[in-house]
């Protein structure tokens, strides 16, 4: 009896291996191996560090840094509330939730970050074979070949190793949950079903509103693959079309308005400087031209094109024209297959209908052109490439509860070689991008070789030397010499475009640090020429290099309108000290520096400079006194303590002033000021061997 159960056991056995492996266990394995493959790609980006645009919603924005207390009116507020006072388009509230929750639990660290944004990709990876396994009717061969096609193409890496960009992986991953309970509820006639889709299509709307072109996808989604009439299909898509309506309502109520913004600038958009609507639009082409060559071959890349990576071209221009007579082959594929419901011509239309918001061709974005913006047309390429290869390479797949690996390999040898090849070259090309998102320096070094034209990538990339380097640098050379690549950048942007005014600002400050301070002048006289700031450090700089430059009242004028701006600026207080000191004003520099101790009862350089000014006075007790109230606050000011010699020496009290030298040259040996101080004093005191020492030693330290 017993050898009869086990001779049927081996015979299932052998049958099982003739017709192959279980469907339902390969499905799982697929679903399982997808988001594999999504993590292997995306691990190196976990230890990244912020970059870009991350700080407008992360690091500088003001609500997520109030954390979940914020949250509020996150939801009642414009994308970048927190980050700027200006008026603007977007409404993306669930990726800015999520960064204050992040904030909340751990500030300033984009570990967390960078670790939802693979995970949120890995569930895209699992979700997106599920819903086209749906599309194409259980055809794994066609579900599993475009998701991996999806999941390995380097465009999408500026949305998972940009933290910021969390709001098209949120967009793209709830749509495509909403697509996928929308076939369900055709399939199954169940309303929660359409609710479901209906939930998902509002959570992909609030976490960006490009999805908005998806309310056309619906009724081809019943066309296509439910065999539904027109009619039919359109009627299927009014629940989904009701959430977008909540959203609009939701949209307009919080913006005020369809859109909310004032003025698109040629610095986010170049398209704005066409001179006519035909050369707008043959530009607009040739963008959307190089939108199809990146999602083909995409290299090199880069997180940014504004100004003037592309100059506005005509329709005699070649680029323009290419383009647009593929984009006219594209539409007239797609209409052709129409009528056949041929997956492709969705595909192909799915890309035209999602492209088409920030195609500039219908109306002016703020962006002339983005990788991420592909993230979601892109699945319309992959799922028309997949389908025509598979069409032209005769693919052999039969949709049984049992499928046999290696035969469905065997037989279509071709197009897995095809698949597999393309999807080993953009999964090397990915880890190697990725490598490029680590940080602010690298990115930049490495995306102004692909966009040297680009005004954004100069001024990152020269703002980025000077503010996360120089400006951190101890060695004076080193220092000069980052300053000077710094400038290098930041000439190079405002030759691009000379309006640029950011570019001006932060030039300004180099030159400042460079100790340029004529150039410094000119440079934040072009910056406010273009823009009203409303920063109060701008005003500082630009103050302080106007009384470098000995022209004090402009600079006096630039640090009281600093205070306008915000009365609590120490800084500005404390250089109209500086300055009305060099004017001989001195009640005005007590004045100026006493209302910064009242900002700051502890700042050394107040009291020091209150010291410099008593000095000037030639009221040298009350300037020791200050001198060692600065003493107080920071025991190793070397200048106070040095100060304190020379008042000492004023008064001919040697004995004291000799002491305050020698303090000052343990606190620093190579104080020069203080060792030809010390050598003075100490020579007319009759000591002249040991003066001349020090003296000798101040020489040989350049001073």
């Amino acid at each position: 009896m017993n050898q009869k159960k086990k001779d049927k056991k081996v015979i299932a056995k052998k049958e099982e291996s003739i017709k192959g492996v279980e469907k339902r266990k390969l499905l799982r394995w697929l679903s399982l191996l997808l988001p594999i493959v999504a993590f292997a790609l995306y691990a190196n980006t976990l230890g990244n560090d912020y970059t870009v645009d991350d700080g407008t919603v992360m690091q500088n924005n003001k609500l997520v840094k109030q954390g979940v207390s914020a949250i509020p009116e996150i939801l009642t507020t414009p994308y970048r509330k927190g980050f700027w006072d200006r008026n603007e388009s977007l409404y993306r509230p669930l990726s800015v939730v999520m960064f204050a929750v992040e904030w909340q639990l751990a500030p300033e660290n984009p570990m967390p970050g960078h670790i939802i944004n693979v995970m949120l990709y890995i569930l895209t990876a699992f979700v997106l074979f599920r819903f086209l396994l749906l599309v194409f009717n259980q055809n794994m061969l066609l579900a599993f070949s475009t998701t991996l096609l999806y999941i390995v193409h380097p465009i999408h890496t500026e949305v998972v190793a940009n933290i910021k960009s969390r709001d098209e992986i949120l967009c793209f991953l709830f749509i495509i949950l909403s697509f996928y309970y929308f076939l369900k509820g055709l399939n199954e006639k169940k309303w929660l079903h359409y609710l479901l889709a209906a939930i998902f299509f509002f959570l992909s709307l609030m976490s960006k509103e490009s999805s908005i072109t998806c309310v056309a996808v619906y009724p081809l989604l019943a066309y296509f693959f439910r065999s539904k009439n027109m009619m039919e299909s359109l009627r299927a898509s009014l629940i989904p079309w009701c959430a977008a309506l909540v959203y609009l309502g939701v949209r307009f109520m919080v913006l005020k308005g369809v859109s909310n913004f004032t003025e698109i600038l040629p610095i986010n958009n170049s398209l704005v400087n066409a001179t006519s609507i035909t050369d707008r639009l043959a530009t607009a082409m040739m963008i959307l031209g190089k939108y199809l060559w990146l999602l083909i071959v995409p290299y090199p890349l880069s997180f940014d094109y504004s100004f003037n990576t592309f100059p506005i071209v005509s329709f005699g221009d070649i680029r323009a024209i290419i383009a647009l007579i593929i984009y006219i082959a594209l539409g007239i594929f797609a209409i052709r297959g129409f009528t056949k419901r041929n997956p492709a011509a969705f595909g192909i239309a799915f890309f035209l209908i999602t492209i088409s918001i920030i195609s500039n061709v219908f109306f002016l974005i703020e962006s002339v052109m983005a990788e991420r913006f592909t993230y979601l047309p892109s699945l319309g390429i992959c799922m028309a490439g997949i389908v025509v290869s598979a069409h032209l390479l005769k693919l052999q797949y039969k949709n049984s509860d049992y499928v046999n690996v290696s035969s469905v390999l065997s037989a279509n040898k071709i197009f897995f070689t095809l698949v597999f090849s393309v999807s080993l070259i953009y999964s090397v090309m990915t880890i190697a991008r990725n490598r490029d998102w680590k940080n602010n320096l690298t990115l930049l070094e490495t995306d102004v070789k692909t966009c040297p034209e680009s005004a954004r990538i100069r001024y990152a990339y020269g703002s980025a030397i000077l503010i996360e380097q120089a400006l951190k640098e101890k060695n004076h050379d080193k220092k000069m010499n980052l300053l000077d690549k710094s400038i290098v950048q930041l000439e190079k942007g405002v030759s691009i475009l000379p309006t640029y005014s950011e570019a001006y600002y932060h030039l300004g400050i180099a030159y400042k640090e460079r100790e340029n301070y004529q150039n410094a002048v000119a440079c934040f006289e072009r910056a406010a020429k273009n823009k009203t700031f409303t920063d109060p450090q701008f005003f500082v700089s630009w103050g302080v290099s106007c009384g470098k430059a000995g022209m004090y009242e402009q600079s006096i004028k630039a640090l009281n309108h600093a205070i306008e701006l915000d009365p609590n600026t120490l800084d500005a207080y404390l250089n109209l000290g500086v300055f009305y000191d060099e004017m001989k004003r001195y009640d005005d520099a007590i004045s100026s520096l006493k209302s910064a101790l009242k900002i700051d009862s502890k700042s050394e350089n107040a009291c020091y400079n209150m010291g410099n000014t008593y000095a000037h006075k030639i009221n040298f007790p009350e300037a020791i006194k200050w001198y060692k109230k600065a003493l107080e606050i920071n025991p190793t000011y070397e200048d106070a303590v040095n100060n304190i010699g020379n008042s000492y020496a004023a008064m001919q009290d040697y004995a004291n002033a000799i002491i305050y030298f020698r303090k000052a040259i343990e606190i620093n040996p190579s104080n020069t000021k203080a060792l030809n101080n010390l050598g003075i004093t100490l020579i007319m005191t009759g000591n002249r061997a040991e003066g001349e020492k020090y003296i000798s030693q101040a020489k040989q330290l350049g001073g």
